[in-house]
């Protein structure tokens, strides 16, 4: 007998678009065409759903999913990642029986809690104390167990002052806090959370990522979408990559998301024509970034850089007018935004200050044989005091170090190649 939580067999979903309803003056005008024209509005409502054997061939039919199948053990945290479209939100609901298939069918073993929309199942108009009532009762809990984790959820979600405050006086984080409380406390066998958590500020975050990791350790299962790569990477087991509606890859999370980001940032981060920044003159900054580029080994500006030779950041600088707490920064990130390093000119002994107003060049020198193959993102910034007066941001890939996660002779993962120094001696 298989352990499985859940098991997903060919499921695919086809929807109708372009079909659009004569709109109604009212509710009662609605209503009141439902009756006395029942056949048409029948056929309306059935258009949506009805498809022809050449139905493929029609543009207005799009595949939200395509011949979708895996398994998920219980226990298991599997992470679902892709770009917007892919099929994300879709497979969630039918997971979660709000959308039927239209083929295939999924398997599921236990009680299934969903948090997909912000403030899903909440009602605008009541406290946040009749919501946590109202909304634990539609995921299936007594009003006994609703009372006994009541503090608890309040808590977890950091809304005691505003508990009896109706929720449309509530932000958006708020509401998710408390949906995200309630949703965690009823303490379902398999836990389907979708990218609400984005709302929250950090430090929710990091509670929400541990109260799934300790819905794991207590053998839940969880599945869980994100497009927070360091989260992906800390929470999941396994990670599905969706494409186009299409399963492209399950693997481990370094293999999956390194695949994403790779593929992202390839397509959309690197420009040719982005390699030599001019900006135009702005008098309202007293500190200006004018060029920015970064140059290879032969001097030459590119987004592509071999990991065996210095990389060279070459800015032009405009300085309106001397100040002491002038400084530049450059801050490098990895291809999941986790940040890498920061470099500022008030590293420098003695401290650097601009001398007096006018264009100055700065270098600045990245050295070889550091950096893992992968896409990376450079801020350069001019800064008084703690204010970024002036940010550029441009992405970059390195090769020939090794990529993320691969094994060679070893692990060799992160960003850092670490080029240490080994002295053997034979010992006596």
């Amino acid at each position: 007998m298989s352990d499985y939580a859940v098991k997903v067999e060919n499921i695919s979903k086809r929807y109708r678009i372009g079909v659009q309803e004569a709109a109604s003056d009212s509710l009662g005008g609605a209503v009141l065409r439902a009756f006395t024209k029942p056949a048409r509005t029948f056929k309306q409502i059935r258009s949506l759903s009805s498809f022809s054997d050449s139905s493929d061939q029609d543009p207005d039919i799009i595949w939200a999913l395509k011949n979708i199948s895996f398994e998920i053990k219980q226990g298991e945290k599997l992470g679902i990642i892709g770009k917007n479209g892919a099929g994300k939100s879709t497979l969630l609901k039918v997971l979660s029986r709000i959308t039927e298939p239209t083929y295939g069918q999924a398997f599921i073993k236990g009680k299934v809690s969903s948090l997909l929309e912000i403030g899903t199942g909440f009602h605008r108009d009541l406290t946040g104390r009749e919501n946590v009532y109202l909304n634990g009762s539609i995921l299936g809990m007594s009003r006994a167990d609703i009372k006994g984790k009541f503090d608890e959820i309040v808590e977890f979600a950091g809304v005691e002052q505003f508990i009896d405050t109706p929720i449309k006086r509530y932000s958006s984080g708020m509401q998710v806090r408390l949906a995200f409380a309630v949703a965690a406390h009823v303490q379902p066998d398999i836990l389907i959370v979708d990218e609400v958590l984005a709302v929250g500020d950090v430090e929710f975050q990091r509670k929400c990522i541990g109260k799934l990791d300790e819905q794991a350790s207590d053998g839940k299962t969880v599945i869980f979408v994100s497009h927070n790569m360091g989260a992906i990477r800390r929470l999941c087991s396994q990670v599905i990559l969706l494409d186009n509606g299409e399963i492209s890859l399950k693997s481990d999370p370094d293999t999956a998301v390194n695949e994403y980001l790779s593929n992202s940032y390839t397509a959309n981060a690197l420009d040719s024509n982005n390699i030599d920044l001019n900006f135009e003159d702005d008098p309202s900054k007293t500190i200006q970034i004018k060029r920015i580029r970064l140059l290879n080994e032969l001097g030459q500006p590119s987004y592509t850089f071999s990991n065996k030779y210095p990389i060279d950041l070459e800015m032009e600088i405009k300085v309106r007018e001397r100040r002491k707490d002038a400084y530049l920064g450059c801050v490098m990130y990895m291809s999941d935004d986790s940040i890498l390093g920061d470099s500022q000119t008030n590293d420098l002994e003695p401290k650097f200050e601009w001398r007096k107003p006018g264009s100055y060049l700065v270098k600045l020198r990245f050295p070889a044989n550091v950096y893992n193959s992968g896409i990376y993102r450079l801020g350069a910034y001019a800064a008084l005091s703690s204010d970024a007066t002036d940010r550029r941001d441009f992405s970059f890939q390195i090769i020939n170090g090794q990529p993320f996660g691969q094994t060679v002779g070893g692990s060799r993962k992160g960003a850092l190649l670490l080029p240490l120094e080994w002295e053997f001696a034979e010992s006596k």
